[in-house]
């Protein structure tokens, strides 16, 4: 049974427990929790592998130096007495693990002729030479010593000398018979080997005389005792280092995880607490990091969030009442209708059906302009964009601008060249729309002048009229839904209060600007900035 089903299976009565037995599960511990413990595994690892290669490192470079200094004292001695100086012929790198009978049982080989394992029909062992005997007791005399042992071989792997290693210590080890048996062969052997807990190097040098013929092998031996007692410092030196490095990453880490991310559990209550329909809760972080960023980036977020859903509810609002207050004169003036009915007022009520029918064509232009807007809101993609001419739009939306405005004068100045990535209908609703706002706001006789140019890689087209002007405080509300600089006379014209809103949202489908400049008392210019057309398109 694992951490999960355990604590699933716990009583309510048991939260702390249940919490403490998902935390067993590594998948669930926090960040926080996570780097600190990496960072001081991954330090105590490094420093661990680092001590283990130069305790190592150590070790074999000790056992080299005194391997070298045994052979020099044994060279003075084999030249002397032997005539020749010793060839080294190393046999490999020496081996840490080699256990060697215990001390006075000498390892010799599992052979009839082997002495104490003869038969009776056996021919006796030869004797040791002479010669050896002497050697192997100069050796002893001038090598040997407290820290230094000596054991001389024969031929026959038979122990001829051995020095004392005093009282109460272990006899020098015997060198395994391979070992031997390499060393007869006329090669140097050094081997470190183990009695118990002791360690003891041993060079084994091939008695060699000036006819090439081997006599014995010597076996130089020292304890590593020192050698040992110096590891074993370095070891619990390194150990404790590592412990104090593991336990100051660790406390480091802690701290500079916390600092890091302990701003994440607070982006985390704030967006609970939004999850939970607070939409004015902010992070209001200063930092300048990736978590700062993170925290303006979720405030930014949310404040588009809120304003979304502010808009959503003015929205709402301003379209039931803008239903509501027709949906009354509908009211009221079908209940006159039925009045007029009785009384058999034909006239009166075909009067009152025309305004119910012009009232109810004004609805369908809002219902409309209502769905145009979730359209655009939703998929702006909808719009396809081609190579789109703006000169013939706008001629063509002039032209029927100065039929149903005989009183107003209309000026144009166009390029013929201009040319966008566009929707025609759409565009042309965009400057049916301004250019209705113009004449609409402004006096009889007054002017109105549709400009397009190209600008760069922009094409800007531009309406602008001699009316009253904006307010100043009005001005950044003219593209806001639903808002009318003059709400009775809109009315009255049949407006919705959708129309710049319907601008603004094709415009920037086109992926384009639109501005608004105005004067109180000289007139109101609003301007579209659209990307022009390439030119492969154009052509």
């Amino acid at each position: 049974m694992n951490g999960r089903s355990l604590a699933a299976g716990l009583p309510r009565g048991g939260a702390l427990l249940r919490r403490a037995l998902r935390l067993t599960t590594p998948r669930r511990w926090p960040i926080r929790w996570w780097l600190p413990i990496l960072n001081a595994a991954i330090a105590g690892g490094t420093l661990l592998a680092l001590s283990a290669l130069l305790i190592g490192l150590l070790d074999g470079g000790l056992q080299r130096q005194l391997a070298d200094y045994l052979r020099n004292q044994a060279t003075p001695i084999l030249e002397r007495e032997l005539g020749v100086r010793p060839t080294v012929r190393r046999g490999g790198r020496p081996s840490f693990s080699i256990r060697t009978e215990p001390a006075g049982k000498p390892d010799l080989p599992a052979k009839p002729d082997a002495p104490g394992k003869r038969g009776p029909l056996d021919p006796p062992d030869p004797p040791i030479d002479p010669q050896l005997h002497i050697l192997a007791e100069n050796f002893v005399r001038e090598l040997a010593g407290r820290d230094t042992g000596i054991v001389v071989y024969d031929t026959r792997r038979r122990v001829v000398a051995v020095s004392n290693p005093g009282v109460g210590v272990e006899r020098w080890p015997n060198a395994p018979r391979d070992v031997l048996d390499g060393v007869l062969a006329g090669q140097e052997e050094q081997r470190v080997l183990r009695q118990g807990s002791r360690r003891t190097l041993v060079l084994l040098i091939p008695l060699q005389q000036t006819d090439g013929s081997i006599l014995g092998a010597l076996e130089v031996a020292t304890s590593l005792e020192y050698t040992d007692a110096l590891r074993m410092q370095l070891t619990l030196v390194l150990g404790v280092g590592t412990v104090l490095t593991v336990l100051v990453v660790g406390g480091i880490s802690v701290w500079v995880a916390r600092r890091a991310l302990g701003p994440l559990e607070q982006v985390v209550q704030v967006t609970r607490t939004v999850a939970a329909g607070d939409l004015g809760a902010r992070v209001r972080l200063t930092r300048q990091d990736e978590v700062g960023e993170l925290a303006s980036a979720f405030d930014q977020m949310v404040s588009r969030l809120e304003a979304a859903f502010a808009a959503q509810r003015r929205l709402v609002s301003d379209a039931a009442h803008e239903l509501r207050t027709p949906l009354n004169g509908l009211a009221g003036t079908l209940e006159i209708v039925q009045m007029a009915l009785a009384r058999e007022d034909m006239a009166q009520a075909e009067r009152l059906l025309s305004s119910v029918e012009s009232e109810l064509d004004r609805l369908g232009r809002f219902v409309n302009d209502l769905l145009t807007l979730s359209r655009l809101d939703e998929d702006s993609g909808a719009v396809k964009l081609i190579p789109t001419p703006l000169e013939p739009v706008l001629r063509d939306v002039v032209r029927r601008a100065r039929i149903l405005a005989p009183d107003h004068e209309i000026a144009t100045r166009l390029d013929a060249a201009a040319t966008v990535l566009g929707d025609r209908d759409q565009l042309e609703r965009v400057f049916i729309n301004l250019l209705d706002n113009a004449v609409k706001y402004t006096p009889p006789g007054g002017h109105v002048e549709v400009t397009l140019r190209q600008n760069g890689s922009d094409v800007l087209a531009s309406v602008s009229d001699s009316g009253r002007g904006i307010e100043p405080d009005e001005l950044p509300r003219i593209f806001d839904r639903f808002y009318r600089v003059d709400r009775a006379r809109s009315r009255q014209a049949g407006g919705t209060g959708l129309g710049l809103a319907i601008v603004q949202a094709i415009v920037h489908a086109h992926h384009g600007q639109i501005d608004a400049e105005s004067a109180i008392g000289q007139g109101t210019t609003v301007q579209v900035r659209l990307p022009s057309a390439p030119a492969s398109a154009s052509a």
